[in-house]
């Protein structure tokens, strides 16, 4: 039987070895830079905290390894920029107010345009979904724009970071069906939502066929961890379930299913007509589903 591979899910277009090479370079740049550095399940944890590479990976993956060393450095050093701003927001005092305050919404794109947090700083989350920065009201929050950032002197990214520090994890409710189990977090707290941006808290190993995600409502969040033959039944309880929620509201996001995995989210195609629901999932879920012993055209 061959040895299990080293590649973290991260760097899925790395072969072992190559990865071993890209690992070490990030290594030895991040020990020069800040001391004792070690890998982890997403990264290298070093400077006092964990450092995500999946998007270093790539941009590695696709240049000569002569260039490695380069690259590497320039995002270290962007991450230290990012970190000094960070760190200059928290001990302002003058901004202690806002800087409590500061929190993530999660919004539907097309709706963030027009509404009152379209001026909102913003992230993509999802497709069709992202993320806006806000100053938290009890009922709401008001839109923290770029213009504001310019005036406190920090970037959004850092005004990312430190909303990010300001939400607390939850506790999951978990919902049995015929066999299989659906994570529900729901309260009256628009937050709730946010914590679709910290799904590798709840999930601690990426099950071998990934999530099924919906995000209804600011108030809500549903997943399903995707391990057998159970998860059709569980795909079609998350959707009907996020659709009434969706319709109820109040603070409605999307009725989408979303496909998480290797921690990026992918939409989930499903067309209702009348009583009719047609499903078209992706070429990448039906063949990880088939890995499982799940096949969805029989």
């Amino acid at each position: 039987m061959a040895a299990a591979s080293k590649v973290p899910d991260w760097a899925p277009s790395y072969d072992e070895p190559l990865y071993q090479r890209f690992i070490g370079a990030v290594l030895r740049e991040a020990e020069k830079r800040w001391g004792k550095a070690n890998e982890t399940l997403d990264g290298v944890k070093a400077g006092g905290r964990i450092r995500e590479l999946r998007e270093l990976a790539e941009t590695c993956r696709h240049m000569r390894e002569e260039n490695w060393p380069r690259a590497i450095e320039g995002c270290f050093s962007r991450m230290d920029v990012l970190d000094a701003g960070a760190e200059e927001f928290r001990k302002r005092a003058d901004l202690k107010e806002s800087r409590d305050r500061l929190r993530i919404r999660i919004v539907p794109e097309k709706q963030n345009k027009g509404d009152a947090l379209g001026a909102s700083v913003t992230r993509p989350v999802a497709p069709g979904m992202v993320a806006a920065l806000v100053l938290d009201e009890k009922l709401g929050g008001d839109p923290v724009t770029p213009e504001m950032a310019d005036e406190w002197g920090v970037s959004t990214t850092a005004l990312f970071e430190v909303a990010r520090a300001n939400h607390k994890r939850r506790k999951v409710k978990k919902e049995s069906g015929q066999g299989f189990v659906v994570n529900v977090l729901m309260g009256e707290d628009p937050d709730i939502a946010t914590e679709v941006l910290f799904l590798d808290h709840y999930v601690k190993v990426e099950p071998p066929a990934g999530t099924i995600v919906v995000v209804p409502t600011q108030r809500s969040l549903l997943f399903h961890e995707v391990h057998d033959k159970k998860a059709v039944e569980a795909l079609q309880t998350v959707l009907v379930v996020g659709h009434q929620l969706y319709q109820q509201g109040p603070f409605p996001v999307l009725p989408l299913l979303y496909w998480w995995r290797r921690r990026r989210f992918a939409l989930l195609p499903i067309e209702v007509q009348g009583e009719t629901v047609r499903f078209m999932p992706p070429v990448e879920f039906v063949q990880a589903l088939q890995k499982i012993g799940v096949d969805l055209t029989a």
